[in-house]
């Protein structure tokens, strides 16, 4: 919600001119938060950049912040039941798993707020981005592009309430609880289980 995005702004002193990019995740090293914090340092001191997690990786997270030298511009809220409210404070979402993990549930809810998507080359991720109209991929470990591609994305954070609302529903329709639901059901039922 529009009021949640600007408690959490003004809670962590995000500024109108920022641009705040999110992830939310548990911080594991195959969670890929190393390569943020990389292309963190070769982008403009206007990027912010907010992971909003916890894990046992936390404290290695917060060491590789410190020797990139961005601790001024990460903001780490911590593990949270209520990451919806965070992902109303981002402009766009940078994605960085590299390794195969099915489909996240944090990049679903992601692409249910419609915004703007930076993502590493995941085979599990790409069939999800046939829903989604704003979104880069970059080979993992690329600085050089992510900063590239999300400053590309940056070039476009225009709300459009239209272009949101398609991409939720198809997404909710492929994704969400009903679907899930009936695939479940059909897949007992294949298999001689009535429910």
């Amino acid at each position: 919600s529009e009021q949640d995005r600007q408690q959490i702004r003004e809670q962590y002193q995000i500024g109108t001119g920022d641009i705040l990019v999110g992830n939310v995740a548990f911080i594991r090293h195959y969670k890929g938060h190393d390569f943020i914090v990389r292309t963190a340092a070769k982008m403009p001191g206007n990027f912010k950049f907010m992971i909003v997690g916890g894990g046992d990786d936390l404290p290695l997270l917060q060491q590789t912040i410190e020797r990139a030298g961005v601790v001024d511009r990460f903001i780490l809220p911590g593990h949270r039941e209520d990451p919806e409210r965070f992902f109303s404070a981002m402009d766009m979402i940078f994605f960085s798993s590299y390794e195969g993990e099915g489909i996240s549930q944090s990049f679903i809810q992601g692409l249910l707020y419609g915004l703007p998507l930076l993502t590493c080359r995941t085979p599990s991720l790409m069939e999800p981005l046939a829903m989604v109209e704003k979104y880069r991929v970059v080979d993992y470990g690329d600085t050089e592009d992510a900063g590239r591609k999300l400053l590309e994305l940056a070039g476009d954070l225009q709300c459009d309430a239209a272009r949101i609302e398609r991409q939720r529903q198809v997404v909710a329709e492929k994704y969400g609880l009903q679907t899930m639901i009936r695939t479940i059901v059909k897949v007992y039922e294949e298999h001689g289980i009535a429910l």
